[in-house]
This record gives C-alpha cells, structure tokens and sequence, in this order.
C-alpha cells in the first residue's frame, strides 16, 4: 500500500493504542502480530476540518477523514528536503527515508 500527501503529525507503534491518541481493536493490530500501524494526521485546511480533527483526536476515532491508519510489516516514509525523527525521545536529526520493520516473536511479554 503506498499514500502519499501532506501530514501534519505521523506516528508508529506495534499496538493499538498509537502515541495516546487512537485506539485500534485488537483484531486490527496487536504486540505479537508482527504488524505495525501508522497513524498519519491530515493538516487541517478549513474550521470543519479543525472541528473533525478534535472531534477524533477527543473520541480516539481512526476512521475520521481527518486520520489515516495504514497497517503491515515494513513502513518505509521518504520526505524531499528531510524531516526530523524521533525513537522513543531520541531525536534522529534530519532524514530524507526512514524503514521500519518488525520481527515476528522477537520478544514475549509475559504479565
């Protein structure tokens, strides 16, 4: 799958629950599934767009107009000119490509 656009905000995680903002069931994703999600957030054009933006953001909503989820193994993100990064607090400096992938069963959590 590929998208391409302008976001505001981007985030990646290997669950559901994406930087505190929206929450995925587990059927869509999950720590063991090998998978990872992105949640990319639109820049906001109009009023209506700020309103939905915060209508989601509020609800944890992944199926506003205003976000988009892509899920799978290998998320590569390529930004002309560079963006910063950042793993878990630790600012990568400017990046014009960025992959991420996942190994399937590298770590079991046990609670």
């Amino acid at each position: 799958m590929k998208e391409e656009g302008e976001f505001l905000f981007g985030a990646v995680s290997v669950n559901g629950n994406i930087a505190g903002l929206i929450s995925l069931p587990e059927e869509r994703i999950g720590y063991a599934d090998g998978r990872l999600a992105a949640v990319l957030i639109k820049p906001p054009k109009t009023v209506a767009d700020w309103d939905e933006l915060a209508r989601a953001l509020r609800c944890g909503d992944p199926d506003s107009a205003m976000i988009k989820v892509l899920i799978g193994e290998t998320l590569t993100v390529s930004a002309p000119g560079g963006m910063e990064w950042s793993l878990d607090g630790e600012g990568s400096g400017l990046l014009e490509q960025v992959q991420i992938t996942t190994k399937r069963g590298f770590l079991t959590l046990q609670g």
